[in-house]
């Protein structure tokens, strides 16, 4: 058994798609390497974590979950309501504490349509 932390992560320029993993450091730090390693446009936002005594095991059960939902069977990324997603983690009955973004996160579930102005996104 790993203790750690089962994520939902989005990205505003993947819209309706997530990342759901699990790690043994902040759900924030792993957010904060993904978006360094990965080249996409815009970070990754932690969406909502819980804590498990076996972290990896209850992202292997979401994943078998919302197996029909995931885009590439080799990557965790899947094609699900958000809330859904939230709900089967945060609620999950074995979860030792959880926690949800408070700030709208609705922006993940729409395509973004981004205004350049000033070389900034407004």
């Amino acid at each position: 058994m790993k203790a750690g932390f089962v994520y939902v992560m989005g990205n505003a320029y993947m819209p309706r798609v997530y990342k759901v993993g699990a790690t043994q450091r902040s759900p924030h730090a792993r957010a904060d390497e993904l978006s360094a390693a990965t080249g996409v446009p815009v970070d990754f936002q932690v969406l909502g974590y819980a804590e498990f005594a076996d972290a990896f095991a209850i992202e292997a059960e979401i994943h078998d979950v919302f197996c029909c939902e995931r885009i590439n069977s080799g990557r965790e990324f899947f094609e699900a309501p958000l809330q859904q997603l939230l709900d089967a983690i945060c609620d999950h009955p074995d979860r030792l504490s959880a926690w949800t973004a408070e700030k709208d996160a609705s922006v993940y579930e729409r395509p973004l349509l981004a205004v350049m102005d000033g070389g900034r996104v407004a």
